[in-house]
């Protein structure tokens, strides 16, 4: 599991325990006790992909808090990739065996949203591994 993804699994289960934490809150906790670098911790791309899924009711037991589509970019793209991906219908016994790379799945995206090449900034790790446990 990538790094992200790892913070990304832990902040939807500390979310889905405690409801009253906002998925900014949860996704800052969950990094204040991973062994990463502090240039790693402060990455925004993926705090930002990770509370747009939130934010749009993308993660199981989280209710949306916005009508997507989200308006911040790394949002959408965390968005188009939950679409690709559920859109597939892949049962989660099956997902870790199917599921795309991170730079598949990013020129999904960057194809569905009409964008030519762009950097891959660890937004598709904050979707694949909740997807292939069945968090989304």
């Amino acid at each position: 599991m990538s790094q992200f993804g790892t913070v990304a699994v832990q902040a939807i289960i500390l979310l889905q325990g405690n409801q009253l934490l906002s998925p900014k809150q949860a996704w800052n906790q969950v990094l204040a006790t991973a062994n990463l670098s502090p240039s790693t911790k402060s990455k925004c791309c993926p705090r930002v992909a990770f509370t747009g899924l939130c934010n749009c009711g993308c993660i199981v037991g989280i209710p949306a808090t916005i009508i997507p589509p989200p308006i911040k970019a790394n949002a959408r793209y965390a968005y188009e990739a939950y679409h690709i991906l559920s859109a597939q219908n892949i049962p989660v016994a099956l997902r870790s065996q199917v599921a795309p790379s991170q730079m598949n799945l990013w020129g999904q995206v960057l194809t569905a949203l009409g964008i030519g090449s762009l950097s891959h900034n660890s937004q598709m790790a904050v979707v694949l591994e909740p997807w292939i446990q069945g968090l989304i």
